[in-house]
Parts: C-alpha cells; sequence; structure tokens
C-alpha cells in the first residue's frame, strides 16, 4: 500500500492534481461556456466520488449548467477560504468510505479537505492557458510525467486505479454537455474531445499495459 509520504510535496500536488488537468484539456475543446462549466461540474464530481454511478451523473446532465455546479460545490462551501490548505504529508487523512486502493483514498481524502475550504478543485492552470496546441502539450506531458511517478512509487493495484480515475474524470468531462455537429446534430461527445481523449489516454500509458 502507499500512502502520501511515499512522494514528495512537489510530486503530490501533480498526481493529486492530475484528474484536474486532464478534466481542463476536455474543458478546452468545448466551444461554450455552458458547457465548460458543466464539464467542470462532471469532473468535480468524480474527483470527489470515483464510484459515482451513471444514474446521479445522468441526473447531472439533466440540470442546467450553473445548477449543475452549484450541486457539486454548494455543500462544500466554508467561510474557513483563509485557512491554511496545504498541510505536511504525514498528517493527511485518507477517504475510508470510498472503495478503492489506498492510495485513491487518501487523494480522494484530499479533494475533500480542500474543497471544504473553496468549494472547487482549483488548479494553478488557467484556462487561457490550456487554448493552443502547444498548451495542449505541455498539460499533456505533466499527465505523462505523473503516470510515471505513479507506476514507478505506487502498487500495480493503485497505478490502475489511478490511472482509471483520472480517465474517467476526463470521460465524465466529456460527456456533460451536448454539442451541436457541423451538419447540426447534437452528440454528448465532439469528434475534439474524442481526439484529446485519445491524446489523455496515451499520456497516462492506459493502453500500453
Amino acid at each position: 500500500m502507499t500512502n502520501p509520504i511515499a512522494f514528495t510535496p512537489e510530486e503530490w500536488e501533480e498526481i493529486y492534481l492530475t484528474p484536474m488537468f486532464a478534466a481542463q484539456l476536455i474543458v478546452a475543446q468545448h466551444p461554450g461556456k455552458m458547457g465548460r462549466i458543466a464539464d467542470l461540474a462532471a469532473a468535480f464530481t468524480v474527483m470527489q466520488n470515483p464510484a459515482a454511478d451513471d444514474a446521479y451523473l445522468a441526473n447531472l446532465r439533466k440540470k442546467n449548467p450553473l445548477s449543475a455546479m452549484y450541486s457539486v460545490t454548494a455543500k462544500a462551501k466554508n467561510p474557513r477560504k483563509k485557512k491554511q490548505r496545504h498541510f505536511p504529508l504525514d498528517t493527511l487523512e485518507p477517504a475510508t468510505d470510498v472503495d478503492a486502493p489506498e492510495l485513491i483514498q487518501y487523494l480522494v481524502g484530499e479533494v475533500h479537505r480542500r474543497t471544504e475550504v473553496s468549494g472547487v478543485v482549483e488548479s494553478p492552470v488557467k484556462a487561457k492557458e490550456v487554448q493552443t496546441e502547444e498548451q495542449f502539450g505541455a498539460l499533456l506531458a505533466r499527465i505523462q510525467k505523473s503516470a510515471a511517478l505513479v507506476a514507478e512509487k505506487a502498487t500495480p493495484e493503485e497505478a490502475d486505479a489511478w490511472r482509471a480515475w483520472v480517465m474517467r474524470t476526463a470521460e465524465v468531462s466529456a460527456q456533460a454537455a451536448q454539442e451541436k455537429t457541423e451538419s447540426g446534430d447534437k452528440v454528448w461527445v465532439s469528434e475534439p474531445e474524442k481526439a484529446m481523449l485519445e491524446r489523455i489516454q496515451q499520456a497516462l500509458g492506459a493502453d500500453n499495459d
């Protein structure tokens, strides 16, 4: 089993944020503001609850994007915004109610702890920094580096679970809002989103096991 002290604080931050990075790459493929909000709401849901079932996610898709976002962040809002957000790794607590390997329990526990303060999963990478092919490549490289790190330091079961958590966050984000094709048809996952999902999977090494 692997707990946070197996990593440096900088490494921990990267593997914690990797699902958010994957979601940001998907959000960047969506042309509409409301669609991007829906994508992020779905991503936050899976980061907080990797086992969120299809029925819950389908209900989230039916909501107005702003309502969907509020539903996954309102209960996490807390006025203690200025309190310390980063703690020594040996003091972090796992989310023991999550049916997953230990590493994932610790990471989800970290999501819960931080969102109690900020309400959302905050990323140091801003939306304006995920717009060009060069920026896509830089973020994919960070995902690839984190995947290699987890493969090196975690158990094979934990590494598989971590990749699955990251990939599901991206997939659910891609499925969160409908888009119109050039022919006028509506689809849940656009061609640019499909292409980016493939690139994320390649960066994770999920298709090379």
